[in-house]
């Protein structure tokens, strides 16, 4: 999961750098395959798992510093 974790009714909009951050999680769910054979579901939180799962340190750096982590 990308590490900012937009929910649908709090902040519906998705970050500017969303597609990057996708990007950076598939190819991390690829190696993960390659090594293990096990096949993660890769998007936001809200779509994953079914609920947002925000208010990380990572999310508050993000939104206040508009940098990510990665």
């Amino acid at each position: 999961m990308p590490p900012w974790a937009t929910g649908k009714a709090a902040i519906p909009e998705d970050p500017a750098d969303i597609d990057y951050q996708m990007q950076v999680s598939a190819r991390m769910q690829s190696a993960l395959y390659n090594v293990h054979q096990k096949v993660y579901r890769v998007g936001q939180s809200r779509d994953v798992v079914g609920y947002p799962a925000g208010g990380t340190t990572e999310d508050y750096s993000y939104k206040t510093l508009g940098k990510p982590d990665f």
